[in-house]
């Protein structure tokens, strides 16, 4: 991420900011690793922030979990390497029946293999994994299976 010369030449950036936000992050990553001022304020940075989550503006306290969510979420989609989404996939039956009888293991590779081809960057690579839900039915006792994924910096 810092050592890009421009995000908007080395990636096609169509979603999120643009590569604005990326940017940022980089410039201010770069200028505290550089080690020329004794103090740095974040005021590119901030506003940067600011221009895409109206929310941040001002001096009001806010969730750092949001925050984080945001800027999380804000240079996925700027660095994603997948400029050409394919259609999502759909839950069919066969792909539910999958879900319920192959190994744990194989389901959890397979499903994280679909999301990829649509939202894979190295954000996704630190900070996304995947949920495996099971809910029962109390009445007839059908189980059901769902992959999900998230994202968590903690």
């Amino acid at each position: 991420l810092i050592h890009t010369l421009s995000l908007h030449d080395a990636l096609p950036i169509s979603l999120g900011t643009k590569g604005a936000l990326a940017d940022a992050v980089s410039e201010l990553v770069r200028a505290m690793w550089a080690q020329n001022y004794l103090f740095l304020s974040p005021v590119t940075f901030r506003d940067q922030i600011c221009r895409f989550a109206p929310q941040f503006r001002g001096s009001d306290q806010h969730d750092a979990q949001e925050f984080l969510g945001f800027l999380l979420d804000g240079l996925h989609e700027d660095l994603n390497y997948v400029v050409q989404k394919p259609p999502p996939v759909e839950m069919t039956p066969e792909r539910e029946h999958d879900l319920e009888t192959l190994p744990a293991q194989v389901m959890s590779s397979r499903e994280w293999d679909i999301y990829r081809r649509r939202d894979d960057s190295f954000v996704v690579q630190c900070f996304q994994g995947q949920f495996r839900n099971q809910m029962k039915c109390l009445t007839c006792s059908k189980v059901r299976l769902l992959i999900t994924d998230f994202v968590d910096a903690c």
